[in-house]
């Protein structure tokens, strides 16, 4: 949302606009328990602002969030550059992704897409009752430039018309279609489709498409597809699909225009966002009311979204205010379909128009006199208090797609058949932490109990830690997989490969009171372990949590086994999977389903039909099962195990360990591979581990999505693209830096890595000299700036690089210094 003024546009046009006369601000008193929510959340549905998933983490922001407004929109992390992945997947991968492949689509390959915030917050805004606005589509800018050449490469040629529109229904279909599967559905109430089209420069979508004009073939394609997808789940009725874009007082025409073709065969349209990044000096509140009455009289939906506004000082900024929101009213009395405010920001301290105090604000949760006016402008309309008229419905969540989200999850997982060398050993300069037997008593057994706990070495009772329960094998106790269990986890968590855990191993054989029979292969014995699944989750588990910070829930749970371990941990997870989101089975032995072996017949825990999950919304993120090639104990069990599942549609990944036996070979190469994917160590942003409590910001730092509105006071820079004079350390891998777009002291900018070193990256961490201050990054991690020295690492959701493929870093910054970063170092 790049926001410039028309450098040509008249002074005598600006001096001849006039001011709606406001109404005496002292006609109606503003009662104490008036909010923006309920005062223009009750006439207009609904009242937002923009957030980050970093401001939203914060419990004193969200609480501010959820008491002012019932609708957010993400800054960044729902527009193209955060979704499109530039890995690439088969087309046949795809489709048993849950992507949408158009029937047109030639190409053999598609974009991995990374829906982890886009669920995550989906989830975050259902569990708080609020909605979200999805911002956006289709925009010129935030699109990486490789999604419209060929072979989605940086060096390819840009595609043809018929070919990127293909590519842009895959896209549009593949992300609504995800959305709408969800069973935090109910979030999404509308899409901005096309951004800023009418402002659109220097992109794939002009060097495909040609130049700007009010008759865009693929902008109306955009929203066909768009609105295709809402029939498809029956939502054209409920949800609005928006053209968005800044300046709409001034180009409404054009826009008229431009949304009467795209609706000129079927309403697919709903009408306009009217960013309105203003200032009390442009535009008049006369000229901006002037923009709402032709959008109403073009029966156009209205939403703003993305207000903020700029006053010589506070007073001011509050009497422009009250001028602008009387004029929203105004037209919503005269029938006008406004359905939507966002202000753009939390306060001033989070604007990106950093200096200018545009919002009701001044830090969280602090009053200004603009707060009040806005208030004001709505009491003097004779309006009361009510509650708003629009909250999501859990009543209406659709099927979750738990499935869909498990399958992307596990696509992640950098499957070994063997366990790395040295991975399963205690390494030197790493500490190991320590295991502790404990006793619990046990309801289920009616006796005392033990069990080993294992902590991370730097163990703080101000964290909180994911808890993995791992069983042992038969004739087994709590002491069996200790030498298994510590040092796999560990050194991937010094590797930052894995997140610090808890590790509980109990004794699984748990008959129920006067049961007990010695140890024998045969139904009476197995019992005791089948009776596991009570001890574990009445006592062993109220137990752990009551004596240790666990970060609770099924997302930081997890349960896995060796051998009939193995067996219970597929039972146990497979039935409490709404405790167990991650489910590990190395070597498991016979009894999960009906069979036979040495021992005799296994009547079976589970038919083959319902070995399932039975509530889709549960399924975990990821079951793994493991067994050596040469296994003499468990044989072809753990194949037949994998087969079912496959059978029964499960998502799941089957890993064979060649030449290994029942052994610890085996048991290490399974939970290597498991250990590496538990808790969202790859990028699953829903899940909460390790979390150490936040002490709020009184000025959380925020990045502009956009750039402004407001006309610098010189004509915007761009700096060419240079190549620093440091080269990567990593042979074969380059950097190329590129100012984007230049406001004066802030600018978007991005560093392009491109990897030709005929390897894959498996992480890496790029570090460089930048003489300005990053205030916001994405498509990877800023983990840190100190000085000039910057440090940013691959993104979670995809660590790895491939050779040949390139990964767009974009950031906002302020400085004076635009020069390119030096010494880049990429290792």
């Amino acid at each position: 949302m790049k926001k410039f003024f028309s450098a040509f546009l008249s002074l005598a046009l600006v001096l001849s606009l006039t001011a709606i006369a406001p109404a005496n601000k002292a006609d109606a008193a503003v009662p104490s328990n008036a909010t923006l929510l309920n005062t223009y959340g009750s006439i207009l549905g609904h009242v937002g602002t923009c957030v980050t998933p970093y401001q939203w983490n914060d419990t004193t922001t969200r609480n501010f969030i959820k008491s002012q407004y019932n609708s957010i929109t993400m800054e960044n992390e729902m527009k193209p550059d955060a979704v499109l992945n530039s890995s690439t997947m088969s087309v046949a991968q795809a489709k048993n992704m849950g992507y949408y492949i158009p029937s047109n689509y030639t190409e053999s390959t598609v974009p991995t897409l990374n829906f982890n915030t886009i669920d995550s917050m989906m989830k975050n805004a259902y569990d708080n009752g609020l909605q979200i606005r999805y911002h956006t589509l289709v925009w010129h800018s935030q699109t990486p430039d490789w999604y419209f050449r060929t072979g989605y490469t940086s060096n390819g040629g840009y595609v043809s018309k018929s070919q990127m529109n293909a590519r842009m229904e895959f896209y549009i279909k593949s992300v609504m279609y995800h959305v709408y599967s969800s069973q935090y559905a109910s979030t999404v109430y509308c899409w901005d489709v096309v951004n800023e089209y009418i402002h659109a420069q220097n992109s794939g979508w002009q060097s495909i498409y040609g130049a700007i004009n009010t008759n865009p073939d693929y902008v109306k394609s955009a929203f066909q597809y768009a609105y295709q997808a809402l029939e498809h789940f029956n939502k054209q009725d409920s949800v609005s699909l928006f053209y968005n874009d800044y300046n709409t007082y001034m180009d409404c025409d054009k826009i008229i225009t431009m949304i009467n073709f795209i609706n000129a065969e079927k309403k697919i349209c709903s009408g306009v966002g009217m960013q309105s990044h203003l200032s009390s000096s442009f535009p008049s509140a006369s000229y901006y009311k002037s923009a709402l009455d032709k959008f109403v009289k073009q029966d156009c939906e209205i939403q703003i979204t993305e207000l903020d506004a700029k006053g010589n000082n506070d007073v001011d900024q509050a009497n422009y205010l009250y001028d602008i929101m009387s004029a929203i009213i105004s037209a919503k009395k005269a029938g006008g379909k406004i359905t939507a405010i966002t202000w753009w920001g939390l306060h001033d301290g989070a604007s990106w128009r950093t200096g200018e105090n545009p919002l009701l604000f001044s830090s969280l949760g602090v009053q200004k006199q603009s707060y009040t006016s806005t208030l004001q402008a709505y009491f003097d309309n004779s309006y009361s208090i009510a509650a708003p008229s629009v909250q999501p419905s859990q009543s209406t969540s659709q099927t979750s797609s738990m499935t869909e989200i498990a399958k992307s999850y596990m696509t992640k997982m950098n499957l070994v058949n063997t366990c790395p060398t040295g991975a399963d050993q205690k390494l030197a300069g790493i500490q190991y932490g320590s295991a502790t037997k404990k006793t619990y008593y046990s309801k289920t057994t009616g006796s005392n109990r033990s069990c080993n706990v294992f902590l991370p070495a730097n163990y703080n009772s101000s964290k909180k830690y994911p808890v993995v329960y791992f069983l042992h094998g038969i004739m087994g106790n709590e002491d069996s997989m200790l030498g298994n269990a510590v040092e796999i986890p560990t050194n991937l968590a010094a590797q930052g490969k894995a997140k610090e855990m808890i590790i509980v191993l109990p004794n699984e054989y748990a008959p129920a009171p006067g049961t007990a029979v010695s140890p024998a292969f045969n139904q009476a014995y197995f019992d005791g372990y089948d009776n596991f699944i009570n001890d574990l989750t009445d006592d062993l588990m109220p137990y752990i949590e009551q004596n240790y910070s666990v970060a609770t829930g099924r997302e930081n749970t997890a349960i896995c086994g060796f051998s009939m371990g193995g067996r219970n941990a597929l039972y146990i997870g497979y039935s409490r999977p709404d405790l167990f989101g991650y489910v590990g089975a190395f070597s498991p032995a016979p009894g999960v389903t009906p069979g036979t072996d040495y021992s005799g017949f296994h009547k079976g825990l589970f038919q083959e039909n319902d070995f399932r999950i039975k509530d889709e919304s549960y399924v975990p993120y990821v079951t793994l099962i493991s067994c050596g090639t040469s296994d003499s104990v468990v044989g072809t069990f753990p194949k037949s195990y994998h087969d079912i599942l496959t059978r029964n549609n499960q998502p799941h990944v089957w890993v064979e360990v060649p030449g290994a036996d029942h052994d610890n070979v085996a048991i290490a190469a399974g939970y290597y591979n498991f250990v590496s994917a538990l808790f969202g160590v790859l990028g699953l942003d829903n899940v909460q581990t390790s979390q150490t409590p936040v002490t709020p910001s009184p000025e959380p730092s925020t990045a502009p999505s956009v750039a402004p509105s407001i006309a610098p006071s010189v004509a915007p820079s761009t700096a060419p693209s240079v190549t620093p004079s440091t080269q990567p350390s990593v042979t074969g891998v380059t950097c190329e830096y590129n100012v984007v777009s230049d406001w004066g002291s802030t600018f978007q900018a991005e560093i392009v890595v491109t990897n030709n070193s005929g390897k894959t990256l498996n992480g890496w961490t790029l570090t460089c000299d930048y003489n300005c201050q990053i205030t916001s990054l994405w498509n990877a991690e800023l983990t840190g700036q100190i000085g000039t020295k910057v440090t940013v690492k691959n993104p979670s959701w995809d660590a790895n690089l491939a050779n040949g493929q390139s990964i767009t870093i974009c950031f906002i910054a302020s400085g004076t210094d635009k020069s390119a970063p030096t010494n880049i170092v990429v290792k």
